[in-house]
């Protein structure tokens, strides 16, 4: 090692000069000489003992985390040093390792040691904290490499604990009582026969054939915590042994009927979790060696798809209809374009302990696209095979697709008498969005997703933006999700100043061509019409969180009404041109507003309100705001009164009123337009097959469910008013519940909840439902069940397509259906697989 590696003075060596110091004044006050106990460990308790403690004034102490102490002692977290006094002059170091398991508290340690030692120790570790140099290659230095290429952290054992660590190997002899015998001591236990081993399948690990130590291992609590989850995950493998027994005895003619029970469960539970996680089957070939090393043989991959695919569709079926029972239904269904059409039903239901429960009931795919009779025939079908009474479906959800909207009506007329009918508000939302036309943003769009953020970009573009925004996180683009191109912008717009730098940086690298150089000159010709259509886009952020808030599984359909409030009244504030609704617009306006005659301000006054003036002339003088400067000062003179005043650049730019500006009503009008065409689904004054009136109506009425909102604005009339919604109308009982009214009233007073949070509000008002099922308001309860089963989205759906593409991928087109409605059921509906 080169002198260069030379530690330089540390705090402990500067502690030892202190130390000598302090040696030679205490030198004569020696009254005798203690055993030397450099290597002895000494609690809290010996220290305050023998005169140090914590507190001694003579003592030196370092900061929490000293770098010098934590280079010494390796993993441990050294807390202090100290020096206290000791005739021995020795150095006291306490420091603690973590626990053996992350419940466990930290272990504190202490230790006298020389300072001598330390030095050495120190001197060593000074060398060992040296830059590397970097690695020199046949034509120069090697390059930095990438974080994911570095060496695999091995995992280390614990630290030694206070009675050490066991380092000699076992000396007791196993016994020569058979591992059956022995299994049968110990009952219950998850123990099992592995090729003649004690087998622990809670704790996957080998145990000796040894009664206490077998005793020793069941009676700890880590065994005792597996043990339960080992039986919560495996309790139900007799139910899945007795569906596959019952199977091979009525087609005994199949292959694998001679298979035993276990051999059956294995191949069952690989199957299960191959397609379950979403791994091709095919794999099961490649994986075959490794899988029949526990003793158990599988056969090939067509053989298992065609034995416990079907198996294990059938057991979810029946999950399906154990959960769904006869709670009432809302359903949603959608279909994407998949070699003909793919065909999603999903299904949701309050149980009568308030619990939401969503799940996917099928999934199919057409051969061609499919017109409505065919549609609401295969839905009908599929709902029927689940054994799911059409009388207790009180919903269907989809998008405003035509096709959906009528095959919706032909189901409606019969066999889902009861059911309501509710367009998606996501959707409806996000088409509002797409209305919204803003070109110069459009123009410069298309060569941004072709070259930074779209499907398939230049990756040194892509990671070149992502360093100029970080830490700030750049959304990727997608064709399918709601506000995709939006929350690029949303980025672009608060990083707008670094938009010219990045495409300089480009082009200066050659990255991107006739895509770079399109985005160069529109940011050369056209900047101040892009900055303002983003900052428009920031000023309608609304619509997209709006969007997210609504599109869960949770109880949306008791906050649409509010949410969707908020923004009629945005609309129309849109459309007046009102003041103070296009804050980060009127900031660029004035930001990039040209300072001449006849330029509008409006300056508040305390106490007597704003009043408006006109700049009337500029002139050079001494700055009130920097001293000593001469800068422009703008004089305004206020109509009113008469008066002038002078201000200078950084007051003036904030009082301009940028109301009337041609620009900011363009904004106005563009931004309005989408809110425009939401406000005429929400009134019905549309095509009939895009109509959320009806729907609008029954979010506004099933606020009442709410049980805060209902303590402030429930009545006999609001009552009265439910029988409008279909499935209250013909399943509930309007009457007893308006009889309950005052029941529910005096319940629900002082209960409150957010709901600016989805999440929260809904738990907090199915855990009010959960607690307040009782007789008196019985009719209520009721009835909450069924608006709760209510969706106003059909997000179900695109969640299980999502799901689709990523389980699925192009080289698995040819997947048989049974094979994706099996797989998306075990992953959406959320099954305990293996």
């Amino acid at each position: 090692m080169s002198d260069a590696c030379t530690a330089p003075a540390t705090p402990l060596d500067n502690l030892l000069g202190l130390r000598e110091q302090h040696e030679q004044q205490q030198a004569p006050q020696r009254a005798e000489e203690r055993h030397d106990q450099e290597e002895e460990a000494e609690t809290r308790e010996d220290r305050e003992r023998r005169g140090g403690g914590s507190g001694a004034s003579a003592g030196f102490t370092f900061a929490v985390g000293n770098k010098v102490l934590h280079d010494l002692l390796g993993e441990a977290v050294v807390r202090k040093l100290a020096r206290i006094e000791d005739p021995d002059h020795k150095l006291n170091i306490e420091w603690s390792r973590p626990g053996k398991t992350k419940k466990d508290a930290p272990v504190i340690h202490n230790r006298w040691v020389l300072p001598s030692s330390l030095t050495k120790i120190t001197t060593t570790a000074s060398s060992d904290r040296c830059e590397p140099e970097k690695q020199q290659g046949l034509f120069g230095a090697m390059p930095d490499m990438a974080a994911h290429e570095r060496e695999r952290k091995r995992k280390m054992k614990l630290p030694e604990g206070p009675r050490g660590r066991q380092v000699e190997a076992r000396t007791t002899k196993e016994t020569k009582v058979s591992v059956e015998q022995r299994l049968r001591e110990f009952p219950g236990q998850g123990l099992r026969n592995s090729a003649g081993v004690v087998f622990c399948a809670p704790c996957k690990e080998q145990l000796p054939n040894i009664k206490g130590s077998i005793k020793d291992h069941v009676s700890r609590r880590k065994h005792t915590n597996n043990l339960k989850q080992h039986v919560e995950k495996h309790g139900d493998d007799e139910e899945v042994k007795e569906l596959l027994s019952e199977h091979f005895k009525m087609n005994s003619d199949e292959s694998g009927s001679r298979c035993s029970d276990e051999e059956h469960l294995y191949r069952y539970r690989v199957v299960e979790t191959f397609i379950g996680t979403g791994t091709p089957l095919a794999r099961i070939n490649d994986f075959r060696p490794v899988l029949e090393r526990g003793g158990i043989a599988l056969t090939d991959r067509a053989q298992m798809s065609t034995v416990y695919i079907p198996r294990i569709s059938a057991r979810e079926n029946g999950f399906l209809a154990l959960e769904m029972g006869d709670s009432y239904m809302g359903i949603h269904f959608d279909g994407t374009t998949r070699l003909g059409e793919a065909i999603c039903l999903t299904g949701r239901v309050c149980s009568s302990e308030f619990e939401l429960k969503t799940r996917l009931l099928s999934f199919m795919t057409t051969e061609k696209h499919t017109d409505a009779p065919q549609l609401a025939s295969v839905l009908t079908a599929r709902l029927g095979k689940l054994g799911i009474s059409p009388d207790r479906v009180v919903n269907t959800s989809r998008d405003s697709a035509s096709t959906n909207g009528a095959a919706c009506n032909l189901m409606l007329a019969n066999p889902l008498i009861n059911a309501a009918n509710t367009l998606c508000i996501a959707h409806t939302i996000s088409n509002a969005g797409a209305h919204i036309v803003l070109p110069t943003l459009a123009e410069f769009t298309t060569p941004w997703l072709e070259l930074v953020g779209g499907r398939d970009p230049h990756q040194a573009a892509k990671k070149l933006w992502q360093s100029m925004v970080a830490p700030q996180v750049v959304p990727g683009y997608s064709k399918v999700r709601w506000w995709s191109k939006a929350e690029i912008w949303f980025v672009m717009a608060e990083n707008f100043s670094k938009l010219q730098p990045f495409v300089r940086l480009l082009r200066d690298r050659g990255i991107g061509d006739a895509t770079t150089m399109k985005m160069t000159s529109l940011l050369r010709d056209r900047t101040a019409a892009l900055q303002l259509e983003l900052a428009a886009m920031l000023d309608v952020r609304v619509l997209v969180r709006t969007t997210y808030a609504l599109e869960g599984d949770r109880l949306e359909v008791l906050l649409v009404y509010r949410r969707i409030e908020e923004l009629r009244a945005l609309g129309r504030a849109l459309a007046a041109n009102q003041d103070g609704v296009l804050p980060n617009v009127d900031a660029v306006l004035r930001a990039t507003a040209k300072l001449e005659n006849g330029l509008v301000i409006s300056k508040p006054f305390p106490g007597h309100g704003s009043f408006q003036a006109k700049v009337i002339s500029s002139e050079q003088c001494e700055s009130t705001l920097y001293a000593g400067k001469v800068r422009t000062a703008y004089r305004v003179r206020f109509p009113s009164d008469g008066m002038e005043e002078d201000l200078e650049e950084e007051e003036i730019r904030s009082l301009i009123v940028t109301l009337d500006m041609p620009e900011r009503k363009r904004m106005a009008e563009a931004l309005a337009k989408g809110f425009e065409y939401l406000e005429t689904r929400i009134t019905g004054t549309c095509d009939e097959i895009y109509d959320c009136s009806a729907m609008y109506n029954l979010c506004r009425l099933v606020q009442v469910f709410d049980p805060a909102f209902a303590a402030t604005h429930a009545s006999p009339q609001w009552v009265d008013d439910l029988v409008t919604i279909k499935p209250l109308g013909a399943l509930a009982d309007i009457t007893k519940m308006k009889a309950q009214l005052p029941a529910y009233l005096t319940r629900a007073a002082g209960f409150t909840a957010d709901i600016s949070d989805v999440e929260g509000f809904s738990s907090s008002v199915l855990e009010w439902w959960r607690r307040n099922t009782t007789a008196d308001i019985s009719a209520w309860a009721d009835a909450a069940q069924i608006v709760f089963a209510i969706s106003p989205n059909s997000a179900s759906c695109e969640r299980v397509f999502a799901l689709l593409k990523h389980m699925f991928g192009d080289g698995q087109m040819a997947s048989l259906a049974d094979y994706m409605q099996a797989a998306l059921m075990l992953a959406y509906n959320d099954r305990k697989i293996g």
